[in-house]
């Protein structure tokens, strides 16, 4: 059986230079990234005004923003200077609303 429905992440990198620092990610069960949120340090030259936001289609849900999927169950790490963790629905949603509003 098929799971329906997303999850949550957001990954920290406090060490990031020119790549984001903070991003919020929607992924699927099969572990495809549909959305993505970067925030860029002000040294990056990918910096603008506000985070960048990725997203698959929402007419086509089929394909992703990364190359492999990953499994979701193995998304949350941590590492030196920086961690990844699941986050709500809710969380992830504030965060786009943010995002967008600053476009």
């Amino acid at each position: 059986m098929r799971k329906t429905g997303f999850r949550y992440f957001k990954l920290v990198d406090e060490n990031a230079v020119t790549t984001p620092y903070l991003q919020y990610f929607r992924i699927s069960h099969e572990g495809a990234m549909l959305e993505a949120i970067n925030h860029y340090p002000s040294a990056s030259p990918k910096r603008s005004s506000g985070p960048e936001v990725l997203s698959v289609g929402e007419d086509n849900l089929i394909g992703s923003l990364s190359i492999d999927p990953e499994p979701p169950d193995e998304f949350e790490e941590e590492w030196d200077g920086g961690y990844s963790i699941e986050i709500s629905r809710d969380e992830f949603d504030k965060a786009l609303e943010a995002a967008l509003g600053n476009e």
